[in-house]
């Protein structure tokens, strides 16, 4: 359960049911995510809430029938093709080479070896 947080957009790639709050977004610009990529129950009420919380653990697979589409699009626009199990590789590879760039004296850190 969330709000605007961001923490949904890293929850959405474990494939759980997910239940947003429908409160405001706090932000005005530089968002990817739109109210429609919301891949889950949105309520508005406790009673809402209930029925979804009650429906997530009872059926989850209603949920991902319901939200495969948008979770698919949701993940698409958020992640792109980065979901590969590379991302760290990836970091280490851009802080090895920031470190080979930023770090004074001959040749920069010697990560190597």
């Amino acid at each position: 359960m969330t709000d605007w947080s961001g923490i949904a957009t890293d929850f959405i790639v474990l494939d759980r049911p997910m239940i947003f709050l429908d409160v405001d977004p706090p932000f005005r610009n530089g968002f990817k995510l739109r109210p429609e990529d919301r891949a889950g129950y949105v309520v508005g009420s406790l009673g809402e809430l209930i029925e979804a919380m009650d429906s997530s653990v009872a059926a989850p697979e209603l949920w991902r029938d319901q939200f495969r589409e948008t979770r698919a699009r949701t993940i698409e626009k958020a992640y792109g093709n980065t979901l590969d199990g590379r991302s760290s590789l990836r970091y280490l590879e851009q802080i090895l080479a920031l470190a080979d760039t930023n770090v004074p004296g001959p040749g920069g850190l010697d990560h190597h070896g």
